[in-house]
């Protein structure tokens, strides 16, 4: 079921369309394709209301994402014509908050009456000095000009923590190569969900409906990546849950420092 965006929201909005090399062998856009596209909504945001990603980075300044949380409710298909919408919540201390809608629309005569809902999400970030690590304080940047609203209200928590007690297999190791990196020479956080969803079992018979996850360390370029799953914990009531957990280290096996947590929930096709 496709759900009608019920409120409206003080939002950027931009438009995209979904193209054929986004989605997998069901013919469902992949996770990372619609963290991008919410991602990448964000960029524009900065871009017109100032300062852009790029001015803050030449003053040696980087947005980190701490945390991000996502529901999907139906899959996307090639040339899907979507439009996103993002806004920013009031933020204190040292956390940025930004929110998103993605809706399916309806451009061509018959297809759709009005746009629906696909997905929504909250993310949390910090503004850090990238050769001192030295963190800014919301008043430290100049959000003036960026449209803001109430956060977004979603089923998914955003903080969470997985149990030390949580039994957790290995799955496989990965180097984190060149083309997987940003300018802040760590692996693109809009990469994470693909890697962890090709590890959920009879991933080809599912589709995501949600994730919320946590960074605590940056994947560094020419860094080998772990991933360890384990079962839940329930995420959205009915749904399948899957944990996982990765690690950076140097070495071609070991769990060096924690680098993602997530918790993935999806259900069968």
């Amino acid at each position: 079921m496709i759900y009608p965006v019920m409120k409206e929201y003080n939002a950027y909005i931009e438009k995209y369309e979904i193209m054929s090399h986004d989605v997998d062998i069901n013919n469902n856009a992949k996770p990372s394709v619609i963290v991008r596209l919410l991602q990448e909504t964000a960029n524009h945001h900065m871009r017109d209301r100032k300062p852009t990603y790029y001015e803050l980075f030449s003053e040696g300044k980087s947005y980190i994402l701490i945390r991000m949380k996502c529901e999907m409710k139906e899959p996307l298909h090639p040339y899907d014509k979507v439009e996103v919408l993002t806004w920013t919540s009031v933020s204190k201390g040292a956390t940025f908050k930004r929110n998103y809608i993605l809706k399916k629309t309806g451009e061509e005569e018959g297809e759709l009456d009005s746009p629906v809902e696909i997905a929504r999400a909250y993310s949390e970030w910090a503004v850090v000095n990238i050769d001192t690590g030295f963190i800014y304080k919301v008043d430290d940047i100049d959000h003036a000009n960026f449209e803001v609203d109430e956060e977004i209200d979603m089923r998914i928590p955003t903080r969470f923590h997985l149990s030390k007690e949580q039994e957790l297999e290995y799955c496989g190791t990965e180097r984190i190569g060149y083309t997987d990196c940003d300018m802040n020479r760590h692996m693109n956080n809009t990469l994470y969900q693909n890697k962890f969803w090709n590890y959920v079992p009879g991933v080809e018979n599912k589709i995501m409906t949600g994730f919320t996850m946590r960074f605590m360390k940056e994947a560094a370029m020419g860094r080998q990546l772990s991933i360890y799953r384990g079962e839940g914990p329930s995420l959205i009531e009915g749904d399948e849950s899957w944990c996982f957990k990765s690690f950076v280290h140097d070495g071609d096996e070991g769990k060096g420092d924690a680098n993602v947590e997530i918790i993935i929930s999806c259900r069968e096709i």
